[in-house]
């Protein structure tokens, strides 16, 4: 319960050699007043030639402190433990499986974030990071008092230091997200449907743990109301209710290119032209399940037989023959 009262109280305890400190949840007044300041910090670092992130992305890659290779890598895992978590789900009941599987995502989540750890070591110091930096201590400063309610006197505190004592306090996303699960939690947002207040300030001083909170749980509601609702056991194994989101989203997806062809012209292919790989990735992806894996199969056999009549393909006669079935036992009903 300690975190899930972090979280609702909106405040943040801060240990310090001059005693207790508390960060009051900021208003949307004073959290304006750190966005103005910051942006300012963000021109003057423009200003002084300090690099943007995205100028960085470049040098480091230019100057070899960051290989092409490790970028590339770093992309391709996203898509990859979306798919794992996937098959994770479809083979659930299969510990043996499930084991192999989650341990494999594991090692994967681990290269991630090694990897990333390592390319953002770099931008510590460029025009978005002094921003943001900027924007919290400016928060810190004015919402932080000690144990007497009084604000801080900055000459006696180092603001570095509970900057970075701040930052240790807060919690994850993954930590936020096993909050909305718990069963205390959900008493008190089920309480909101019968008019009591959620937190103690009104939404707009809502801190971004509260917010994160909140959007959890209205995952997991979603999750309830389903007409597909996942067992108990899917829905508390993170991995698994992924692999069910990811799942339910490409039945979506398909459903929705399909209803999208019905009001294309009455032909079997609808043939698009692209200028650049970019279109050409789109254009596929416009394609259904089933449209993917027929052309998955022509592409095979024209590897194979190297050129062929659009007749001669395995899923036009299978089409035809499927047509001709259905006119033969059509007569036969006659």
């Amino acid at each position: 319960m300690k975190e899930l009262n972090k979280v609702l109280s909106g405040d943040i305890l801060i240990n310090t050699r001059k005693g207790l400190l508390v960060v009051h949840q900021p208003s949307a007044a004073l959290r304006y007043l750190a966005d103005f300041f910051s942006n300012q910090a963000y021109e003057e670092a423009f200003e002084t030639n300090i690099f943007l992130q995205e100028e960085l992305e470049e040098l480091i890659i230019e100057n070899g402190w960051w290989e092409q290779e490790q970028e590339d890598l770093l992309k391709s895992i996203p898509k990859d433990l979306e798919q794992m978590k996937v098959d994770y789900f479809n083979n659930f009941i299969k510990s043996d499986v499930t084991k192999s599987i989650k341990k494999a995502i594991k090692k994967r989540e681990e290269q991630f974030e090694k990897l990333t750890q390592a390319k953002y070591e770099f931008f510590n110091y460029t025009c978005e990071s002094l921003q943001s930096q900027a924007y919290t201590m400016y928060i810190l400063e004015h919402s932080t008092f000690d144990m007497m309610n009084k604000p801080i006197d900055i000459s006696q505190v180092s603001l570095y230091s509970l900057y970075s004592k701040y930052n240790q306090e807060l919690l994850s996303d993954n930590e936020i997200r096993e909050l909305s699960k718990l069963s205390e939690w959900r008493m008190i947002w089920n309480s909101t449907k019968d008019g009591y207040q959620l937190f103690s300030s009104p939404a707009i001083n809502m801190t971004d743990m509260q917010k994160s909170l909140v959007n959890w749980t209205r995952v997991y509601d979603s999750v309830y109301e389903s007409i597909d609702t996942p067992s108990e056991e899917i829905i508390n194994d993170n991995y698994a209710i992924d692999g069910w989101f990811t799942v339910q989203r490409r039945k979506r997806d398909d459903e929705k290119k399909e209803s999208n062809q019905q009001n294309l012209p009455n032909s079997a292919e609808v043939f698009v032209p692209s200028s650049n790989q970019q279109d050409s990735d789109k254009i596929h992806n416009m394609n259904t399940g089933q449209g993917k894996a027929i052309l998955k199969s022509k592409f095979k056999e024209l590897k194979e037989k190297g050129s062929m009549q659009e007749s001669e393909f395995s899923h036009v006669k299978q089409d035809l023959q499927m047509k001709a079935n259905k006119a033969m036992f059509d007569r036969a009903k006659k």
